[in-house]
């Protein structure tokens, strides 16, 4: 029943090319279910030790590193120890979890990793490919600024039939380094991969994400009248229209 209310489109077939991005890209693919598993008792307690991130630091596994510098066991361990977590009611009480996170790993990077292993079905890791096909801007707050992220891929979870935002995140990471930026043309041949960029164009619920983000502080911080005048040398055709309208 679910597939009838949403057929796979062009986002599933790019979560399942994500192996081969990564190969091409970092020389191996990695197993981040293999890391999922491991951490899934993690969310069924009420505690958070450094033993339990090990498994998203083995880098026989992956490259933990490339999203910033993950603190020693000896710089975190007894925040850790001390702070009570909960996991289980997430995504309910997410603001507090973020809260305490970027409070012992100051990186919202880093929380984002920690929150989709633990719980894959409502997270995913904040990256910077998957930023700019959403067109994600600059927030104030670190906070503010992952919470706008899972918004929209939460959405696009819900459209499209995905179970987890995980998968979401994967297939757009996919969508703009393989597809995009053509590093799956080796694999996939020029006719398949000028399909897949064809569909992200004809992609309507991406199109209107990426300008709701690209556009919302402009058209609240501005009149149309300002914004017609700031686009007078940018798009002569669109300040005229935006002018007339007023």
């Amino acid at each position: 029943m679910e597939s009838e209310k949403h057929p796979p489109d062009y986002l599933h077939e790019c979560r399942a090319l994500h192996s081969e991005v990564k190969g091409a890209r970092y020389g191996k693919a990695d197993d981040l279910d293999k890391i999922a598993i491991r951490l899934k008792k993690v969310r069924q307690a009420r505690r958070l030790t450094y033993s339990d991130l090990e498994p998203i630091l083995d880098t026989s596994v992956w490259a933990p590193e490339q999203f910033g510098y993950w603190p020693s066991r000896e710089e975190i361990e007894s925040a850790l120890q001390n702070a009570t977590w909960d996991f289980w009611n997430l995504p309910r009480n997410q603001d507090i979890a973020i809260s305490k996170l970027l409070a012992v790993f100051r990186q919202i990077e880093l929380v984002s990793v920690i929150l989709r292993f633990i719980v894959p079905e409502h997270f995913g890791i904040l990256s910077p490919p998957v930023e700019k096909i959403i067109g994600l801007g600059p927030f104030r707050q670190r906070h503010e600024r992952y919470t706008h992220y899972l918004d929209d891929l939460r959405a696009i979870r819900e459209q499209r039939g995905f179970k987890k935002v995980a998968d979401v995140e994967m297939a757009l990471w996919v969508l703009q380094l393989g597809v995009l930026e053509g590093r799956l043309q080796d694999v996939l041949g020029k006719r398949e991969l000028l399909r897949l960029q064809q569909q992200h164009r004809d992609d309507q619920l991406l199109r209107t994400i990426r300008v709701k983000n690209l556009t919302g502080e402009l058209f609240n911080d501005l009149t149309r009248p300002e914004l017609a005048r700031a686009l007078v040398e940018i798009n002569p055709l669109l300040s005229a229209q935006i002018a007339g309208v007023e």
